[in-house]
């Protein structure tokens, strides 16, 4: 049967794609790139830290040392780890020790935790495998190399000896430098005394050093808030200073108890507790050689301090006094010596010259100088003013959730000047007492002056008052702590008046000045038309 004239060829249907070759592509891509991350990630980090591994010969990454010893040219520094109870002697802690050798005295944490941190560190810049060689062969070998059994067993190379916190002791020998490039033949116990390597040179220089680098210069450990009392006579005369419920008052010849400045007070313990010694002239401060340092020179301060007990029921520890000499030199130009002593240790210390301006202090710098110390500016959380001028009721802002605002809360938040606040606390806190007064000295209406409450917590229990009013003639500023027993008046820095209100509105932004709008009408310079003469008002 033909086809129907009008009929179309049936189309033949599409080829199916062919997905095998795309698919495998794909798969050998994931592998292979798979392959190269945890070539990048895992193989090849891990590779580069155990070549970087083999080349640290001492390998104290993870041990807890308990004695680290230094040997050179007859001399021997022996370290013993104060927290191996702990097992924390480690590179990179902050571990204490004790120097044993050569003699028993505090060690310079600092500075045995950064050779700790050096043997950690120091790679092998190259190594040589003698352990081939016949033992006739090894022992010459050993003895070009300054590395010889006889010189080790003599004492003549330099010796690290590392014992950790298992009793396991690690022995290493540095012996001559290496003829071409910088480096020092060193032999290691933990290799069977069978490679030698080639350490950079400068790593010799942690056998150089001199007691005064590897002992505490530190003239004591103490901590300034258990200090409750000082008494300290300079230049100035005595001063003596308690702290009671954590306020400190101090006093002079006169006896009479001052409030203290917290904050220089602190820095006059801090500086003794910082104290370092420059040099230590005399190991025995009543020996005759500390008799001759201390020739010609004059004690200029002596400073005592008491402690309160570290746990209840304990007894606190013993007070301890510091004195200072200064000895002028017979050379023209050349600055006066400082030295000291400590009457719970024994070396005599010589200091630098600038311990002697942080130390002597006058009742003038120690007595509080602030109309507000730091501390109370920052926990201020309620400032009330009262004045004639501001009315009957005081002017109140609070501290709210970290936002200060009026109370009541009368000025709405987008108009209160949040800034002011700050700047009345700011210069409160900044200005110093330029003089203090007795009462007879100030003149002025007081009355017409202006309090100012600060409340110190949220419950309103503590709280400082100041009250201030000008001169007479108006330039000089007065002020008084209401609390104070003391009849005395401070005269202070006349920018203090700026930020004291004087009007209910001192808080409110000030709105800004008003300018011409397109639609404001300028006058007219032209008199209207029907304005003038014979206009039949009388012009």
């Amino acid at each position: 049967m033909s086809a129907e004239p009008n009929q179309k060829p049936r189309p033949q249907s599409a080829a199916m794609p062919d997905w095998k070759k795309p698919l495998g592509l794909a798969i050998a891509l994931t592998v292979f790139g798979g392959g190269a991350l945890w070539y990048e990630t895992q193989y090849r980090p891990k590779k580069e830290e155990s070549e970087q591994s083999e080349k640290k010969i001492f390998q104290v990454k993870e041990i807890g040392i308990a004695q680290v010893q230094l040997k050179s040219a007859g001399q021997t520094w022996t370290f013993k780890c104060l927290d191996d109870a702990k097992k924390l002697c480690k590179p990179g802690d902050q571990s204490k020790w004790q120097m044993e050798e050569p003699s028993q005295l505090k060690a310079d944490d600092s500075n045995v935790n950064s050779l700790l941190s050096a043997l950690k560190n120091v790679q092998s810049q190259e190594s040589v495998d003698i352990s081939k060689q016949t033992p006739e062969k090894q022992k010459t070998l050993l003895g070009e190399y300054g590395l010889s059994e006889e010189a080790r067993k003599a004492g003549t190379v330099r010796q690290i000896e590392l014992t950790d916190s298992e009793g396991k002791t690690r022995t290493f020998w540095l012996g001559a430098t290496h003829p071409i490039g910088d480096g020092i033949f060193t032999l290691a116990s933990t290799t069977g005394e069978q490679t030698v390597f080639v350490l950079p040179s400068h790593f010799k220089s942690h056998f150089e050093r001199d007691l005064r680098f590897w002992r505490n210069k530190k003239l004591m450990a103490i901590t300034t808030g258990d200090i409750t009392e000082f008494s300290l006579t300079g230049a100035t005369g005595k001063v003596s200073g308690v702290r009671k419920d954590g306020q400190w008052s101090v006093s002079g010849s006169t006896g009479k108890d001052l409030a203290g400045d917290p904050e220089t007070i602190d820095s006059l313990l801090s500086a003794l507790s910082n104290l370092s010694a420059k040099e230590f002239p005399a190991e025995k401060k009543e020996s005759e050689e500390a008799r001759k340092v201390l020739s010609g020179a004059k004690k200029v301060i002596s400073l005592a301090v008491g402690f309160k007990p570290k746990k209840e029921g304990e007894a606190a520890d013993a007070p301890l006094q510091l004195d200072v000499f200064e000895k002028t030199s017979a050379k023209k130009g050349e600055s006066a010596q400082l030295f000291a002593t400590l009457s719970t240790n024994d070396p005599l210390y010589e200091l630098d010259s600038g311990a002697k301006k942080r130390l002597d202090q006058s009742l003038s710098s120690l007595r509080l100088s602030k109309l507000l110390t730091s501390l109370e500016r920052y926990g201020t959380k309620r400032i009330e003013f009262r004045s004639q001028g501001l009315g009957e009721a005081p002017l109140v802002v609070v501290s709210k959730e970290g936002k200060w605002q009026t109370e009541p809360k009368t000025t709405p938040e987008d108009t209160f000047d949040s800034d002011q606040v700050q700047k009345v606390l700011d210069r409160l806190s900044g200005s110093r007492i330029i003089e203090f007064l007795p009462n007879a000295k100030a003149n002025g209406d007081a009355a017409a002056g202006i309090r100012v409450t600060l409340f110190l917590d949220e419950a309103g229990t503590k709280k400082r008052e100041l009250h201030f009013w000008k001169s007479k003639d108006g330039k000089t500023l007065f002020a008084r702590d209401v609390a104070s027993q003391r009849s005395e008046v401070f005269k202070v820095d006349m920018a203090i008046d700026q930020i004291l209100p004087k009007a209910r509105e001192f808080f409110v932004k000030a709105k800004p000045a008003s300018e011409p709008t397109a639609t404001t009408s300028a006058p007219s310079s032209k008199e209207p038309k029907d304005h003038g003469p014979g206009d039949g008002h009388g012009h």
